[in-house]
Formats: C-alpha cells, sequence, structure tokens
C-alpha cells in the first residue's frame, strides 16, 4: 500500500517505474505489428500483447502520479524520524549543559572570592610600598637610600586568567542573548534558567 511506504520504499518504486515506463517507451508497437501482419503471424496475439502493455503503461503511470503524492509525505516522515532522534540528542547535552552552568556558577563563587582576596593583598602591597616611600621621604637621605621592590603584585598567570574569562565571556553572553549561528538563519535560544 502507496500511503504507508517509507521514503526508501517510495524512491527505490519510482526509479522501478520510471525503468519500467522506459522499456514501453523504447518499444514500437505499430512496427511489431506491421513485422507480424508482413509475416503473416497471429495478429489477435500481438494486438491483445499491445492491449496488455498499454494497460501495464497506464498502470505505470497511475502508480508514478501516487508514489509523486506519497514521496512529500515519505519525507517528511522521514525527517520527522530522525528529528525525533536530534531531540533526545538535544535533550542530553540540555542536562549536561545545566551541569556545567551550575559548575560555572559555583566555580565563579569560588574565583570571585579569590580574585577579591588577591585585589585586597595588592591593595595592602601598595600600602607597604606607599609606607616604604613615607619612611625614606622622613629619613631625610632620600638619595642615599634604594627604593625596595615592595610594589603592589603583578601576575601573568592572573592576567592570563582574566584574559581567558573575558575572552570566553563575550563569546557566551553574545551566544546567550542571540543563539547560536547556523545555516541561513539562526538558532532558538535554548534557556536554561
Amino acid at each position: 500500500m502507496i500511503n504507508t511506504m517509507s521514503l526508501e520504499a517510495v524512491e527505490q518504486r519510482l526509479a522501478e517505474v520510471t525503468e519500467e515506463q522506459r522499456a514501453f517507451d523504447a518499444r514500437d508497437l505499430d512496427a511489431e505489428l506491421g513485422r507480424v501482419i508482413a509475416d503473416g503471424g497471429d495478429v489477435d496475439a500481438v494486438e491483445d500483447a499491445h492491449l496488455e502493455a498499454e494497460r501495464q503503461a497506464r498502470r505505470l503511470r497511475v502508480e508514478r502520479q501516487a508514489l509523486e503524492a506519497r514521496l512529500p509525505i515519505a519525507r517528511a516522515e522521514d525527517a520527522q524520524t530522525k528529528l525525533k532522534g536530534v531531540v533526545d540528542e538535544h535533550s542530553a547535552l540540555a542536562e549536561q549543559a545545566e551541569e556545567a552552568a551550575a559548575a560555572i556558577d559555583e566555580a565563579w563563587k569560588t574565583l570571585a572570592s579569590h580574585l577579591d582576596r588577591y585585589a585586597e593583598i595588592r591593595e595592602q602591597a601598595q600600602a607597604v610600598h606607599a609606607g616604604a616611600l613615607k619612611i625614606i621621604d622622613k629619613s631625610g637621605a632620600k638619595d642615599a637610600i634604594e627604593v625596595p621592590n615592595v610594589g603592589a603584585f603583578t601576575s601573568r598567570r592572573v592576567c592570563s586568567v582574566g584574559k581567558g574569562m573575558f575572552e570566553r565571556a563575550e563569546v557566551v553572553m553574545h551566544q546567550g542573548e542571540n543563539g547560536f549561528p547556523v545555516g541561513p538563519g539562526h538558532a532558538k535560544s535554548y534557556p536554561l534558567d
């Protein structure tokens, strides 16, 4: 029954029908009949065979129409079946994304606490440096005293982490607001929270 055929079955049968129609179209029924008449053969048998061939050709044309009508429906059904797998995969990814978002949130709280502490230590080191400069100024021997290296701390590691966070945050924030670009349009955003 054509109305329940899968996309693969519809496409395969269409190819078969096309081949059968080509074979029929390649026949010259008048020439076949002419040869039988010229040879004195059984004209009725040839005409019966021709009628059967034309009946089969008509059946193929109608079957092709039914198959062609079924084709877009079969394509939609096939796509729906495939999309179910995509939706299932996306659901699994959503769970993973939720876990990652929770981990990022927790990590950010810890990181923010460490960054705040690092900033406090830098401010304290800057105050120590300012205190050293006051001691030198009060000594009256400013030119004779070497300023100790007690300035605010810098860390390439912290700067690298900050730069990496900024770059990633910019991308994540943009994608979170606008969705991910795909194909000719954009995917819908899928908010986790």
